[in-house]
């Protein structure tokens, strides 16, 4: 059996949606769906067309309806959530992200307890989860920045260490670039500390301080040096130059 704490290579998005597919039976709702239908939330009307529309054809409206009006955490509604899961991450792979806020899109998964899943299930939403940060730090076509990813992955319920081992072992020219990016954008110094400065608090400060301690490495310094002298453009250079300053002269 794979262990799923170093399972860290990018996998075939599209084979790791029709994975999620095969792991995550079609056993259909097992009655009402669970919602709020307030009006605020979910309209009766929508809520009756989640119910009657084969999980395949679930729009991006749908679904994102869904992640807003789904409030309970109940054994019944958890299992909706695993009904719904690879729609979701088929929706996530293809774009655009049918839920408008990123770092919360997953957040239901943590409610439906995924730590605790059995590891081939944990294992295959995770091999979703990395090709989306793979495609990510590809380059600069990808929906979200990998920042924004890998807080979505931890209000999911997984740990940082493999998409930091991911990015880490990602070494062409746009990886480094997201890096320097993401480091010019997010790490701040304030009362002798450093802190991320996301759109979201991160959910775990242990996941935020291993994150952060991984951008300070030597190593960090001396792959933002490299791809400096090879930068492919100026603007490309400057951008690393200024990442390599923000870690190696810290609070200036």
């Amino acid at each position: 059996m794979v262990d799923v704490r170093v399972m860290t290579h990018a996998p075939d998005i599209a084979a790791a949606v029709a994975e999620a597919y095969r792991m995550f039976s079609d056993n259909g709702l097992g009655g009402p769906l669970l919602v709020c239908t307030c009006g605020v939330c979910m309209s009766d009307e929508m809520k009756a067309e989640i119910e009657k529309t084969p999980r395949e054809r679930l729009t991006h409206e749908q679904i994102s309806e869904y992640l807003n009006s789904a409030h309970e955490a109940s054994a019944p509604a958890s299992q909706q959530m695993r009904w719904l899961l690879p729609r979701l991450l088929e929706c996530c792979a293809e774009g655009p992200w049918p839920y408008w806020n990123t770092e919360y899109t997953f957040r239901k998964l943590n409610e439906a307890g995924l730590a605790d899943w059995p590891e081939a299930e944990r294992l295959v939403v995770r091999r979703v989860f990395l090709g989306l940060l793979s495609a990510s730090v590809a380059g600069p076509a990808a929906e979200n920045e990998p920042g924004a990813l890998i807080e979505a992955f931890i209000r999911a319920g997984e740990p940082v260490g493999p998409y930091i081992e991911l990015w880490d072992a990602e070494r062409s020219e746009s990886a480094s670039v997201a890096l320097a990016e993401l480091i010019n954008r997010q790490l701040t110094w304030a009362r002798g500390e450093r802190h991320l400065r996301l759109s979201q608090s991160w959910s775990s400060k242990d996941d935020s301080r291993q994150f952060i301690a991984w951008l300070l490495r030597p190593e960090t310094v001396i792959r933002l040096q490299e791809a400096f002298f090879s930068a492919s453009s100026a603007a490309k250079a400057e951008v690393l130059s200024l990442a390599h300053d923000v870690i190696a002269a810290p609070g200036h």
